[in-house]
């Protein structure tokens, strides 16, 4: 497919630290249905948890809630052990927190913008002066990125409609990684990308949990969870199972926890 062989990186021991992330009895309501049920889980630095289960299960539901686009309705989110309120999209990410959406052309990039503008997107405050975007600050911005993340297909003044999906993955990774994240909410991060692609996003997803970043993965892709987390936990109509070690689980368990 790619014209050349691909390795897919191999998880490594995890050797977690401190809980970062706690989420205590989170429900979530929507339409007068209950996405989420009651969910707990723990987060701790240095380790991938992966989260997995079939379309429609709650997934999309708590990467909004913990990124910052949905409120929940009722329960506890604990953050460096501290709880916290309803946060907006800006206190995520002020918070260390990046986000890896779903869908990366509906909610992670606006076409028409040009690379540079896409980079900064989530950090306007950070590149601006008396209400102005610092168009220079945001180029070099972009430029690192598709420098250190290998972001092919364009420059930064390149609309980013225009690159392929896994270099768009490449710069939405790149954007949220070169700030060193203390928490990665991680959704479908590898969604229909080409083989090559696929290895490079789980490679800085695993060298950021290498390097203290915790990760949360929500995907649908057994494989990918199986080989990226160290922690697993099936979502079914809302509710998670309780975690099972990533070591020695094979895919009928998994599948089995994924079925309810």
């Amino acid at each position: 497919m790619v014209g050349r062989a691909v390795h897919r990186p191999l998880r490594e021991p995890a050797t977690p630290g401190d809980v970062v992330l706690e989420a205590a009895g989170i429900t979530f309501r929507e339409g007068g249905v209950d996405r989420l049920k009651s969910v707990s889980f723990r987060l701790r630095a240095g380790e991938v948890m992966g989260i997995i289960g079939v379309s429609g299960n709650g997934q999309a539901a708590l990467a909004r809630v913990l990124g910052g686009t949905a409120r929940r309705s009722e329960g506890d989110l604990l953050l460096f052990g501290k709880p916290v309120g309803d946060m907006t999209v800006p206190e995520v990410i002020a918070a260390g927190i990046g986000r890896i959406p779903e869908d990366r052309n509906r909610d992670g990039a606006i076409g028409e913008m040009a690379i540079w503008e896409n980079a900064v997107l989530e950090r306007l405050a950070g590149f601006s002066r008396r209400g102005l975007v610092d168009r220079r600050a945001g180029i070099a911005f972009a430029q690192a990125i598709i420098d250190g993340f290998d972001v092919r297909g364009g420059t930064p003044g390149s609309r980013i409609r225009l690159l392929s999906g896994g270099n768009m993955q490449k710069l939405i990774l790149g954007r949220n990684l070169i700030e060193h994240p203390k928490i990665l909410i991680a959704a479908q991060p590898a969604r229909g990308l080409d083989e090559g692609a696929v290895a490079a996003v789980h490679e800085r997803i695993l060298a950021a949990k290498k390097a203290g970043t915790a990760v949360l993965l929500i995907s649908e892709d057994l494989e990918e969870v199986m080989q990226l987390a160290d922690r697993i936990q099936a979502i079914v109509g809302g509710r998670l199972s309780p975690p099972v070690p990533a070591d020695g689980a094979d895919a009928r368990q998994l599948g089995l926890m994924m079925a309810g």
